[in-house]
């Protein structure tokens, strides 16, 4: 991609970042330094609405009421959603086109798009995989061609995930709530 790829766990109701790769080697870049371990705000992230658009509203709309809807000491980017009928819109066109994304939402001058990373590729949502860079660059139809290749890379990821104990029990202790929302 050119751009900044980071991967988010589920850890227990919480979406943290654990590692990350920059791909851009020179000019403008997105770079935020140390955000491996940071939880990460579900409402104006793109990680976080992938994360989000993969749950029902009402759950989608429990977790960002138990964390706020904005961020309180970082503040907000100006194109971070303020109602939640805005982040439920959002939501919708994530599950529509297949990807999240957040556009001066995050911080002010960044987009990132992001897709939910599931167990085996098709099953329960054990973290998020995205892609940040400048607004100037992650454009809407930049963020179109880049789609196909980010899905494939989170189904592989998923994919693997199965042969890791740690995902295992991340799958064991969804699995509940993955049974209560299809009932």
């Amino acid at each position: 991609s050119g751009e900044l790829v980071r991967i988010s766990v589920i850890d227990g109701d919480r979406l943290i970042w654990v590692a990350v790769a920059q791909g851009a080697t020179g000019g403008l870049r997105y770079d935020p330094g140390q955000e491996q371990g940071v939880v990460v705000h579900l409402a104006s992230s793109a990680g976080g609405k992938a994360w989000l658009s993969s749950m029902s509203d009402e759950d989608a709309l429990a977790r960002v009421s138990a964390q706020g809807l904005l961020r309180q000491a970082e503040g907000t980017g100006p194109g971070a959603p303020r109602s939640l009928t805005f982040l439920l819109e959002q939501l919708a066109e994530a599950r529509n086109c297949g990807y999240a994304t957040a556009v001066d939402s995050y911080i002010a001058g960044m987009a990132a798009m992001a897709v939910p990373v599931r167990y085996q590729g098709h099953g329960v949502v054990v973290g998020c995989l995205s892609i940040a860079g400048p607004a100037v660059r992650m454009t809407p139809a930049h963020m179109g061609n880049l789609a196909s290749r980010l899905q494939v890379a989170a189904a592989e990821i998923g994919e693997a995930a199965s042969g890791s104990h740690y995902f295992k029990a991340i799958v064991r202790n969804l699995q509940p709530d993955q049974e209560r929302q299809s009932a």
